[in-house]
């Protein structure tokens, strides 16, 4: 049969999770990323990324289980980390913002959370699932798109490195301003 070679590697790729395409390696650049999250606070990634920090981009759902799951190493890495990343969760779809934020406390997920209803950042970043993990660094490049929190968040880090017990790296303040 002429199909087999043709259907039997499709089947294996979607099996092995290889489903997805593979995300871009960097996003349009011209489009703001200005968001409003839950609270009416706005968001603006693209100066939050000229300031030096990297954004985290973490695409949930209220009902997803592996979502749950993630939350505390994600609400942990947005502590640990959060000098150096800027941490934004996005639910994608027309969910209940009540829920959204009430779901987020339960979970212990402190940093903003934005209602993505319209889809189009989802679509931007080729979200194909959730959890999902985007990480942007300067302009716009993806450092990382699993559906895994990374072991490792130094390389994500950015530009900015975290000050410890007061000692910081040369040329940067405690407050995380470079000198």
């Amino acid at each position: 049969m002429r199909i087999a070679p043709i259907v039997i590697p499709a089947i294996l790729t979607v099996v092995a999770g290889g489903c997805a395409a593979p995300p871009r390696a960097e996003v349009d650049r011209e489009t703001p990323l200005r968001l409003v999250d839950t609270d009416g606070a706005p968001q603006d990634l693209d100066a939050i990324l000229a300031g030096g920090k990297n954004v985290a981009l973490v695409f949930w759902q209220t009902w997803c289980k592996p979502c749950r799951n993630e939350a505390p190493a994600l609400a942990h890495a947005a502590k640990l980390h959060g000098d150096a990343i800027r941490f934004v969760g996005v639910v994608p779809g027309s969910v209940d913002q009540a829920e959204v934020v009430a779901t987020a406390k339960e979970w212990g997920l402190t940093y903003p959370q934005v209602i993505d209803g319209d889809l189009a950042l989802t679509t931007r970043f080729d979200v194909d699932g959730t959890p999902t993990l985007v990480v942007l660094g300067p302009g716009r490049k993806i450092l990382h798109h699993d559906h895994h929190v990374p072991e490792d968040w130094t390389p994500l880090r950015g530009s900015k490195q975290a000050c410890v017990d007061g000692v910081c790296p040369i040329g940067q303040s405690p407050e995380g301003e470079l000198r």
